[in-house]
């Protein structure tokens, strides 16, 4: 999205990425549309896991539903509750 729309879209820097963990909460993109999930897990290997928070309509997922993903979809994050 960001290569289609550059200045509009831009991901957080990679040390504030490094920083995401359970009880955060994050804007994902899956290329399709963006929505936010909150943190549960966090994997040596940057896959997190967590709660869909928003509601979809292009995507199959629903408020609630349990995903996991990889740390370079996040294009937002709430660390603790604040932006960063």
């Amino acid at each position: 999205m960001a290569r289609h729309h550059p200045g509009q879209f831009c991901r957080p820097p990679r040390q504030i990425r490094n920083l995401v963990g359970a009880g955060d909460n994050v804007n994902v993109s899956n290329c399709r549309e963006c929505f936010w999930v909150k943190v549960t897990h966090r994997t040596d290997e940057d896959i997190l896991t967590g709660v869909v928070e928003s509601d979809l309509f292009v995507t199959p997922l629903k408020s609630g539903e349990l995903i996991r993903f990889h740390i370079d979809n996040v294009w937002e994050a709430e660390l603790n509750g604040g932006p960063r």
